[in-house]
């Protein structure tokens, strides 16, 4: 049976992507770094607990991320998809109000811990003989700007730039690592009392035009990920042409996500 890790995945997007790759008949290795939310993901799991496995992890750290893969390895003998989830916001403010320790956080975490893992999994990959890397990127990953969400942008842009080059690096190898862009989505990063990435009174109608559950992209974007065979690829959830149907479904049918009882990332 085929194994994936999900850093990031005790909460939001990562834990939806769990759920659909477990309804596709993979074990699934849920990761965090906050015990309970890790442990209130996994009793929000109904699957044979011999296809699922919990373990915390500081992605910060780049000897918990071999440790994670270590641990996985030997419990299943195989990764088959590696996916960099693990992000955290910014506070929405400009860039010279940012203190030294959310740069150091926000960096550490989005950037870095996205660096660290995609080095742990082609490393094990390359070892193995086989393997998909996936790394989620967001806003500022294809260089949109917006005031309060720079710093985040930031790191995602990163992501974005390093992930093409490891696949230029990777040609031949036989490996494959790629890009999710799942799109907007309402989780803690727009729901949250505050520490948000955005003023949620400010985009509440954008996104209830544009926005989603995390569910819905996770569905799609699983599907994509296991049926995908190029390297270096983008899969992305919010195409150009769903953007103009939702604008022009919007002048008939109204959505409220924001009062709907949403997964939190």
């Amino acid at each position: 049976m085929k194994t994936v890790v999900i850093t990031g995945s005790s909460k939001g997007f990562g834990l939806e992507m769990g759920k659909e790759f477990l309804n596709q008949g993979y074990h699934v290795a849920f990761s965090g770094s906050n015990e309970q939310n890790l442990n209130n993901a996994i009793r929000s799991i109904t699957f044979d607990g011999e296809k699922v496995a919990s373990m915390l992890c500081d992605v910060r750290n780049r000897d918990d991320l071999q440790n994670l893969w270590d641990v996985i390895f030997k419990k299943w003998g195989r990764i088959d998809l590696w996916i960099n989830n693990a992000g955290i916001a910014q506070k929405a403010e400009k860039l010279w109000h940012s203190s030294t320790a959310d740069v150091k956080n926000v960096i550490e975490t989005n950037l870095l811990g996205t660096f660290y893992g995609t080095q742990v999994a082609v490393n094990g990959m390359l070892k193995q003989g086989f393997g998909k890397v996936y790394n989620t990127v967001g806003f500022g990953s294809t260089g949109m700007i917006r005031t309060g969400l720079n710093l985040y942008g930031t790191s995602k842009h990163a992501v974005a730039h390093f992930t093409k080059a490891f696949a230029n690096e990777l040609k031949g190898t036989g490996l494959i690592i790629g890009t999710l862009q799942p799109g907007m989505m309402v989780t803690d990063f727009v729901n949250a009392a505050d520490g948000s990435i955005y003023n949620k009174s400010e985009v509440q109608n954008i996104y209830n035009i544009l926005g989603d559950l995390p569910d819905v992209p996770a569905k799609y974007l699983v599907k994509k990920m296991i049926d995908n065979n190029t390297n270096g690829k983008l899969l992305t959830w919010l195409s150009n042409t769903k953007v103009i149907f939702r604008f022009i479904k919007h002048l008939f049918v109204k959505r409220d996500l924001f009062n709907t009882d949403a997964h939190q990332k």
